[in-house]
């Protein structure tokens, strides 16, 4: 339990790190992914996208972690997530005529973060 409510914990924090970063610097943090937020309203939806639905799956999978019987549902749940991110974020580059290296990064963190839930989901958990 304590290794898989350890892999639970990093992915939360980076859940809610990201998430932060993109609520309260959304202007520098859309720059490094070349968006542009020409309006209210755009910076408004990247704001809600990037850093509201990240901080409520930061939320989600703390409330995972207060209960031994939430750990593997929060691990599935980091594990998807993070899956559909690198997956359609590895496709994207896949496609691209030139792909920035900040994308290789989030690619990275995206793959050790699905690895470390999964390695995490597979470790024998003992009776209760």
């Amino acid at each position: 339990m304590q290794a898989s409510r350890a892999v639970l914990w990093i992915s939360l924090l980076g859940f809610a790190a990201f998430g932060l970063a993109f609520t309260l610097f959304p202007a520098q943090m859309a720059a490094l992914v070349q968006v542009e937020l020409p309006t209210d309203t755009a910076r408004t939806d990247f704001v809600a996208t990037y850093g509201g639905l990240e901080l409520g799956v930061a939320a989600f999978l703390w409330v995972c972690t207060r209960r031994d019987e939430r750990l593997h549902l929060g691990l599935v749940a980091s594990a998807l997530v993070l899956a559909g991110l690198g997956i359609t974020r590895f496709a994207g580059i896949l496609v691209s005529q030139q792909t920035e290296p900040v994308e290789f990064v989030f690619l990275g963190i995206e793959i050790v973060g699905v690895v470390l839930s999964y390695w995490a989901l597979r470790r024998p958990q003992p009776s209760v």
